[in-house]
């Protein structure tokens, strides 16, 4: 698994509870300058602390891990939308239970579109409903793919909202929506970013602060000799930091007041929600083994934010719950996955049959020492003692001469000694005398 964290932007880190953003000062990239440029605003982050090369800033408007939102919530389909900033908005909009619109974010229209070295095909559409695109897009590509030539570029600039007050600025941001996302080097007033878009991390790019009644533009450069644009979606859109602020307020007015002691996999608290009927919202990543209890009683947990749209994952994203009356409420949130149980389980069983192993075998070996020994094992006979006779001697041994020889009798026959206790029954042995010829050849060599 892997997890990428690009920044976000303010809006989606204040739902989803991203209170800190640590920022260092040694980097330099383009794009984190421009980052860094929104953290200094007072108006959206606060200084938390800062020490060497690194500052931490607090998201003003970051909300708790679980906070009472409308149960329209639980109708959002994430693959309903083209890009970040549509998605964001009808997220809010279902959160506070509007009919119209929060437009946290507002579009600002293409004025032109500048290439150098560039075509575009024109807008193609799909086909039929089984084509592998769902939405019409325009190509983007090179008109001179020589060696020589310059890589294909576009320049696309936008007018700011034509209001008033010209010195007020505004946080702008630009995304590129396509089905099929090709790299490109980004270029915007900090500077160039560099190549983005690579690996799966398309984004929402912050581009500057930017006056009303002034144009921003940005230069995409074509890493990969194509770009895929998705047709009729604004690129550029800006920050309304008054809609947020109001937007913000109001869903802190029902948040989870999380018990100090909390643990990753056990989280207590109390939430007061304003009506009946409400669905609480997290930003726990779903999963099966979380258990909610509102005043002690379970209740169902909910996955949300799902993408229809995701053929392999449409299954929600984040855990949800119903909570049926206005009011203060006790809220406890228990991971327990079944898999753990099962395992707990087995384990437990398995204890338990050893010891039972364990008691009786005590037990059997006590029963079968005084009742199944007798009468498994028979009774042995005891054997009748033995002639005296066997022990004797079948010969005299010969003394031993003073040289260490024996003294044989010459009429010592060894052929007519038989050892009884060497016998068996139904063995015979017989005793024959070799010659010398009998013996191997090689047996007769030598002084042997």
């Amino acid at each position: 698994h892997e997890a990428q964290y690009h920044a976000g932007n303010v809006v989606s880190d204040a739902l989803l509870g991203m209170k800190y953003t640590l920022d260092r000062s040694t980097a330099t990239s383009k794009e984190l300058v421009a980052i860094r440029d929104i953290l200094e605003d007072n108006d959206l982050y606060s200084l938390f602390t800062s020490e060497g090369i690194y500052t931490a800033y607090q998201n003003k408007y970051a909300l708790s891990l679980a906070y009472a939102v409308n149960s329209a919530i639980k109708d959002i389909d994430m693959g309903d939308y083209l890009n970040p900033y549509e998605r964001l908005n009808a997220l809010i909009t279902a959160m506070l239970g509007e009919d119209e619109t929060v437009e946290v974010f507002k579009g600002l229209e293409i004025s032109t579109t500048n290439r150098e070295n560039c075509l575009m095909a024109p807008v193609r559409y799909p086909p039929n409903e089984n084509a592998n695109f769902k939405h019409p897009y325009v190509k983007y590509y090179p008109e001179d793919e020589s060696e020589n030539a310059s890589k294909a570029k576009i320049t696309f600039t936008a007018k700011m909202p034509a209001n008033a007050n010209e010195a007020q600025y505004r946080h702008v941001y630009f995304y590129l929506p396509s089905e099929f996302q090709r790299a490109f080097t980004f270029k915007a007033k900090a500077g160039s970013y560099g190549s983005v878009y690579s690996g799966n991390s398309d984004r929402i790019l912050p581009v500057g602060q930017y006056k009303d009644n002034t144009y921003v533009s940005v230069t995409l450069t074509l890493d990969a000799n194509v770009l895929y644009l998705t047709h009729g979606v604004d690129l550029f859109y800006y920050l309304d930091e008054e809609v947020f602020a109001d937007a913000m307020t109001r869903l802190a007015e029902s948040q989870l007041n999380i018990d100090e002691n909390y643990k990753d996999d056990h989280i207590t608290g109390t939430l007061k929600t304003a009506k009946d009927g409400q669905t609480v919202f997290t930003s726990i990543p779903y999963d099966a083994g979380w258990h909610i209890y509102v005043d002690g009683k379970p209740v169902e947990t909910l996955a949300i934010l799902g993408d229809s749209s995701n053929t392999d994952k449409p299954g929600g994203a984040l855990v949800a719950f119903d909570v049926e009356n206005a009011g203060e409420h006790s809220i406890e949130l228990r991971y327990m996955p079944k898999e753990f149980v099962l395992g707990a389980a087995a384990s437990l069983i398995g204890i338990f049959v050893l010891l039972l192993i364990c008691i009786f075998e005590k037990k059997f070996n006590k029963f079968a020492d005084k009742i199944l020994c007798p009468i498994i094992v028979p009774t042995v006979p005891e054997c009748e003692p033995e002639d005296d006779s066997m022990d004797e001697e079948p010969y005299d041994v010969p003394d031993l001469l003073a040289d260490g020889t024996q003294d044989i009798d010459p009429s010592f026959d060894v052929s007519e000694q038989v050892y009884e206790g060497d016998l068996k029954l139904g063995e015979a042995i017989e005793i024959s005398e070799q010659s010398n010829e009998d013996l191997p050849n090689d047996t007769n060599k030598g002084d042997n």
